[in-house]
């Protein structure tokens, strides 16, 4: 076959073309390809240097200096939680102490160390455990104040709901009830425990009303007229006395001015004061002030009182209000639960090692008895919760509590501030209040219903700025301190 030359030459261009241009076609395919592969291979080479050096910038490679240099900063953090074990060890063993004779043989022990039986018999008497509950109640008295050159008398300035022994729930009511034998060693640690937490918050409750009834010196008129010896101002949350004591005939006199200086009406009757006129631990003189109603921002005057002194007073002191039921800042304890948690901050209760050990030795239950009749283990014999710290370490132990109260809803602040000042540090976690709309009138619950209803009903006297108030907090009990034993290794 002969090629035709001329045509050939003739027609090279679209020959040239069909050809070159498959080529460069598959060529950059072929090109674009490698390309990509070649890029995305450099990207992820890249990503993972950037991320090597965002390593080595966070966490960088640390040389002997830099590994000295941690072992000494972890050395300091020890020795400050050690000092602070310490610190507050010292701040809260004499609040965990024990009664009567058993202070002696228990005092020293760690928490949840082994007691012997005869002192855990002992524990259980009728003047060992109970009358722990009773002085609770007692915080809220003062017995035998002095009144005037004869008149002695009794001041109670809160109720316990029924009785400390339907407010105070945790507490064994009868120790032999569920157990004949002794109680255990774990039992007596647990109820013991119980008392400490609901006593110190008792305690910050009469803290609050002291707080409430003390009163601050203020600035007023301190010009004085011809037979007084001194002119002070005081005033607390409520009233503002403003107080002359004075000298006729050879013998001393109290009077002085009460002012209203809140905003609304307040009933008077008859109140009392305490008001200081001595150094050192003179007893102080009871002012009694009686008169109506006064209205908010008006005053009253404060009758003369003759003073029994034998020594010239020295000043006006201090002044502090003397609580009764019907004024008192904080009316009635409702309940108190040791290990009721917040709703907010609710979660998993921890158990004690030392109660721990104590359910992993128990027998485990025969197969014949049903579910629902077996010993629950976080529950002791005698009732005691084991499930019931919040937290816990090695160094402290935190305790959940709710305290249900009829407080005066003015010194709500006083009643949180105490909790949060006990040496216990109770960590307000949840606070609820509601306006108090039942009776202050407290009867039996068997006796039958006056004719007609309650006549006092929601109505008591002084109820009306009453709130029912509901505390979840967490106290904090710290372990008998005990120094470290070993420094860190150095490596």
């Amino acid at each position: 076959m002969s090629i035709n030359k001329e045509k050939l030459a003739k027609n090279q261009f679209w020959i040239l073309f069909g050809v070159v241009v498959p080529i460069l076609f598959f060529t950059m395919i072929w090109l674009k390809t490698v390309s990509a592969s070649r890029i995305e291979g450099s990207k992820k080479e890249l990503a993972q240097h950037l991320k090597t050096l965002d390593q080595h910038y966070h966490n960088p490679p640390r040389g002997k200096q830099d590994l000295e240099a941690l072992v000494e900063r972890e050395e300091t953090l020890k020795k400050r939680q050690d000092e602070i074990w310490k610190s507050s060890w010292d701040m809260q063993k004499e609040l965990m102490n024990w009664p009567g004779k058993l202070q002696a043989p228990l005092g020293d022990l760690k928490f949840g160390d082994t007691i012997d039986v005869n002192h855990c018999s002992e524990y259980v008497r009728p003047d060992m455990y109970h009358p722990q509950y009773e002085a609770m109640v007692d915080l809220f008295k003062l017995k035998k104040v002095k009144i005037g050159p004869e008149a002695v008398r009794d001041f109670e300035f809160t109720q316990f709901k029924g009785g400390w022994k339907k407010v105070f729930v945790n507490h064994v009511g009868n120790w032999a009830a569920k157990k004949q034998a002794a109680p255990s060693s774990e039992e007596v640690w647990l109820a013991q425990e119980d008392v400490w937490v609901q006593r110190e918050a008792m305690k910050a409750f009469r803290e609050a009303i002291d707080l409430a009834a003390r009163f601050n010196k203020v600035e007023g008129p301190s010009e004085l007229k011809p037979g007084e010896l001194y002119r002070k101002h005081f005033k607390n949350a409520d009233w503002q006395l403003d107080l002359i004591v004075g000298e006729k005939g050879g013998r001393y006199f109290l009077q002085g001015r009460i002012k209203n200086i809140t905003e609304q009406p307040q009933m008077l009757g008859k109140i009392f004061f305490q008001v200081q006129l001595h150094q050192g631990n003179a007893a102080p003189v009871v002012l009694p002030v009686e008169a109506d109603t006064i209205a908010a921002g008006k005053d009253a005057p404060i009758a003369q009182l003759a003073l029994d002194l034998a020594n010239r007073p020295d000043d006006i002191l201090a002044v502090t209000q003397l609580y009764e039921l019907r004024d008192t800042p904080i009316r009635r304890i409702e309940q108190v639960v040791v290990g009721e948690q917040a709703h907010r901050t609710f979660d998993a209760m921890k158990m004690h090692k030392a109660s721990a050990a104590v359910v992993a030795a128990l027998p485990p239950p025969a197969e014949s008895v049903r579910i629902a009749d077996r010993p629950n283990p976080a529950i002791t014999d005698n009732g005691l919760s084991r499930e019931r710290y919040a937290d816990i370490t090695d160094q402290v132990r935190r305790v959940p509590i709710a305290i249900v109260a009829l407080v005066d809803q003015g010194h709500i602040p006083e009643v949180l501030a105490a909790l949060a000042s006990s040496r216990f540090r109770f960590q307000i976690t949840q606070v609820s209040w509601q306006h108090f709309r039942g009776s202050l009138i407290e009867r039996d619950p068997d006796a039958p219903r006056p004719v007609g209803g309650d006549p006092k009903g929601g109505n008591d006297p002084g109820a009306a700025s009453l709130v029912e108030l509901t505390i979840h907090c967490v106290a904090s009990l710290y372990e008998r301190y005990q120094p470290p034993q070993a420094t860190i290794d150095k490596r």
